[in-house]
């Protein structure tokens, strides 16, 4: 994570594990979410290095990724394009609070909504700003999730 960079959030619940994901020396090009019964249930991420250009991938955050789950990838065209924002919706259901839906914005526009958005709303809009990384808590679901970013300048 860049020692400029500005923690947001996490928006959620309290439940799971601590997790996060901050690439040194890539670009987050990908995220990789999976949804089902209402809830986000786990994420994953691809970042790109920007010396060498090849791709990694994160460890995934979250439970067991069913055959029945919704699946959605995010990609974006870096350079040219990078995320710069989320919002989405956060639910109590059973006594636990999840993240619903995830919408990843772009220096090109918005992506998705995926998941279910009738819950409680969440957003930070941002301008000039990129995300630099991705932190929460997850167990069986992605509890809560937040972001790291860094003005574009800073990248």
């Amino acid at each position: 994570m860049s020692s400029n960079s500005i923690k947001l959030g996490p928006w959620g619940g309290n439940a799971g594990s601590a997790w996060s994901y901050n690439p040194s020396g890539s670009v987050i090009t990908g995220v990789f979410v999976r949804f089902s019964a209402g809830r986000l249930i786990s994420i994953y991420f691809k970042s790109t290095n920007v010396s060498s250009g090849t791709s990694t991938y994160s460890d995934k955050f979250g439970g067991y990724d069913s055959n029945t789950a919704d699946y959605t990838e995010v990609l974006v065209d870096w350079p040219e394009e990078y995320f710069t924002s989320i919002s989405g919706t956060a639910v109590t259901s059973n006594g636990l609070d999840t993240v619903q839906s995830l919408t990843f914005h772009t220096t090109k526009g918005t992506r998705a909504p995926n998941g279910n958005t009738n819950g409680t709303p969440f957003s930070i809009p941002m301008e000039g700003a990129q995300i630099v990384g991705f932190f929460g808590r997850a167990g069986e679901y992605v509890d809560a999730i937040g972001i790291n970013v860094v003005p574009k300048s800073n990248v």
